[in-house]
């Protein structure tokens, strides 16, 4: 069954008048009278509705049940910390691949080598809805956060999480045996396809960071946060 996020109180009924969803619901989907979806919230409550009329300019629905809750805490909360690649194409994968793990957040920022993307308020509202219908289709309930800074040094550090910085260069530990099961958070760093610079691996071990590398492989940056925030996710099971 289709699954949709919504902020909106799930009552009985619930009316869409967004064009994009109608779009979705009704010419992408197909959407008849009588077919049903999940309308799902981010504390995990969720409600199954029927659609009771589909018009041109909104659809309405006909809640079927109760709400039920069904959210899972998940043991661990990971911020990927992503230096900005070199295509677009690479940004969308690396936030459609993150919600699907279940990171809570990602701040995408310009590294010394990171190549000068100009990312305009158009490019932010196309992540947004890429992450969401991601959302939607793994079967997850809260949104990745999305954030955009300038610089390394604009980034804020918080000292509650374990900062891994991934690094295939010189002398690092291994990101396994950093893992600690009885910690919370995590906030992975991810460099740009050129690699960290010298000094911001100092700024960063500088700052609380411990310089790992994750086994024998080297992988791209934008498979990297995905991989290791899903091996964090599940323990190294």
């Amino acid at each position: 069954m289709q699954r949709f996020f919504t902020k909106d109180t799930l009552d009985d009924i619930y009316t869409i008048t967004d064009n994009a969803w109608i779009h979705q619901l009704s010419r992408v989907l197909r959407g008849k009278v009588g077919d049903e979806i999940i309308l799902f919230q981010e504390d995990g409550t969720q409600r199954v509705y029927t659609l009771s009329e589909i018009r041109k300019k909104q659809i309405i629905l006909q809640a079927q049940g109760e709400k039920t809750q069904v959210h899972r805490e998940q043991k661990q909360n990971i911020i990927l910390y992503q230096a900005l690649p070199n295509k677009w194409e690479k940004i969308e994968y690396i936030i459609q691949k993150s919600v699907e793990v279940g990171i809570e957040k990602i701040v995408f920022f310009r590294s010394q080598r990171s190549q000068k993307l100009v990312i305009s308020q158009k490019k932010r509202e196309r992540w947004e809805n890429i992450a969401t219908e991601a959302l939607e289709q793994c079967g997850g309930y809260r949104p990745t956060v999305l954030e955009y800074v300038d610089s390394l040094s604009q980034v804020q550090i918080p000292a509650s999480y374990k900062h891994i910085v991934l690094h295939t260069q010189g002398k690092s530990q291994s990101v396994q045996d950093i893992y600690d099961k009885k910690q919370k958070k995590y906030a992975l760093w991810v460099g740009p396809e050129g690699g960290w610079s010298d000094e911001e691996i100092s700024f960063l071990s500088n700052n609380n960071s411990i310089i790992a590398h994750f086994g024998e492989r080297i992988l791209r940056t934008e498979t990297m946060g995905a991989v290791i925030g899903f091996a964090i996710l599940h323990g190294y099971r």
